[in-house]
């Protein structure tokens, strides 16, 4: 790894390091990405959605809409997007077809980023890549994530690291990369996973709380700025879910779901 970091830098060395773990923890999934997927419940719609995503990443007007569930619109909508993956393998499509190997190689990808997003957070903050790579490695290879390997909406916390990392770069050092990173990050953290918007939110303002010189100069009006950009980012699957709850009034998930998945402290 040392080698490695030498001469590609941190950043570079730690993704094939992570992209490693990744064909390691999901084995033996690496030696058949076209002909087997991982057991649960979820691979099949999340085979189909990054499937749909990536090939219309270029068509926003057909973006969140798909081949099932007719008559009604937006069917992508009906299951998590995991949008920020599935951006990931898009430029895999010149190359790869068929949406299981896409999806396989989603899953990996998914794993090492979000290690790797955590990594370049503690990079940051310690100029050490040996403290990155252990962060990395605790924060997509735990039980936790693990534990998830057939949710690939839960895989995708590298955008929670790298709103983090923007976070801090708007702190210490506010300008237009921050702005657009902090803004980029909060969007597609928010596009793959609800439950992650949520802890995304909660997560700046505690950020916030913690670092009061973010609430004031150019700090202050580059996270304005981020706040703006996400939001339109947004604006358009919000848009989306607005109209098909209009087409739909069923479009919620059952409260006795809700109360089961609730978040409970034992």
């Amino acid at each position: 790894m040392r080698r490695l970091a030498e001469r590609c830098g941190p950043p570079a060395a730690l993704f094939v390091l992570f992209l490693g773990l990744a064909a390691f923890a999901t084995r033996p999934l690496v030696r058949d990405l076209q002909g087997s997927l991982p057991v649960g419940p979820d691979p099949l719609i999340d085979l189909w959605t990054v499937d749909w995503l990536s090939a219309h990443a270029l068509s926003p007007a057909q973006l969140f809409q798909g081949n099932i569930f007719h008559p009604y619109p937006y069917a992508v909508l009906h299951s998590d997007l995991s949008l920020g993956t599935a951006l990931l393998v898009a430029p895999l499509r010149l190359v790869v077809r068929d949406p299981v190997p896409l999806y396989n190689v989603a899953l990996m990808l998914s794993l090492a980023f979000g290690a790797w997003g955590f990594a370049m957070l503690v990079h940051r903050l310690t100029g050490s890549a040996w403290a990155a790579a252990v962060t990395g490695v605790w924060a997509a290879f735990g039980s936790h994530q693990l534990f998830h390997l057939y949710h690939l909406n839960l895989l995708s916390i590298g955008w929670l690291g790298l709103l983090l990392l923007a976070l801090e770069q708007l702190r210490t050092r506010p300008g237009p990369r921050a702005v657009v990173l902090a803004g980029v990050a909060f969007a597609l953290n928010a596009l793959s996973s609800g439950y992650y918007a949520v802890a995304a939110a909660l997560l700046a303002l505690g950020f916030g709380l913690a670092h009061r010189e973010l609430w004031r100069g150019r700090a202050l009006a580059g996270a304005f700025a981020a706040s703006l950009l996400a939001g339109l980012l947004l604006t358009p699957y919000l848009l989306a879910v607005s109209e098909l709850r209009r087409e739909d009034r069923s479009f919620t998930r059952p409260l006795g779901m809700s109360a089961k998945m609730a978040f409970d402290p034992r």
